[in-house]
Order: C-alpha cells, then structure tokens, then sequence
C-alpha cells in the first residue's frame, strides 16, 4: 500500500541545487539504518540504488532524471557542484549524515 508521506524529490532538489539556505562506510549512521525517521531514511533510499550508505554523482543524475527534475544533458560537473554544497567530508558522495544534516536545515561543518 503506497505512502501518504511520499519524500518530495523537489525538496531534496532544492536543498542540494542550493536554492534554499539552509568517516564514510556503510553502517547505520551513514545508510539510515539507525535513524528514527523513516521519511528520512526512504527519501535517501530513493537516490541510493546500490544501498551503499552513499548517493553517487550518477546515482544523483539518474535519480534527479527519472524523476523530471533534471534534464538528462546536464552535465557531471553540475551534479558534482550539487554534491560539493552538502559534502561535509569531501569524499564525492552524500552519505545519509550529510542527507540528513541537509533536509533538516542543519548548519553544515
């Protein structure tokens, strides 16, 4: 049976295009595993196919694509500046950490 919270792709949209202010590995701080928000958890889960606690540049494009919130000839060097505004680590991916501390509005590090 579907949702009625439904995560909103056009927030995270926003929040990681940055039109609204606001240790890397897989175990339950970086996959959601532990959150006790399971909106959360499954907006994140939306953009990690691979389930490997990380959102990559092409899993973002993809996803992002799919869902008609971006044209499918936006270039990487776009997606990684959207991933460099939420990146706190520096890696290259989004962990769920980072997902979270930027759907809450959390100041980043």
């Amino acid at each position: 049976m579907p949702s009625n919270h439904e995560p909103k792709a056009s927030t995270v949209t926003s929040h990681v295009s940055g039109n609204e202010t606001s240790d890397k590995g897989v175990d339950a701080s970086t996959s959601g595993a532990g959150c006790k928000d399971p909106e959360l958890q499954e907006a994140f889960h939306v953009f990690d196919k691979d389930r490997n606690g990380l959102i990559s540049p092409g899993e973002l494009k993809s996803t992002l694509s799919q869902l008609g919130l971006l044209a499918s000839s936006t270039s990487f060097l776009r997606i990684h500046s959207m991933i460099r505004r939420v990146d706190i680590d520096g890696d290259g991916h989004v962990s769920f950490a980072e997902f979270q501390t930027m759907m809450r509005g959390e100041p980043y590090a």
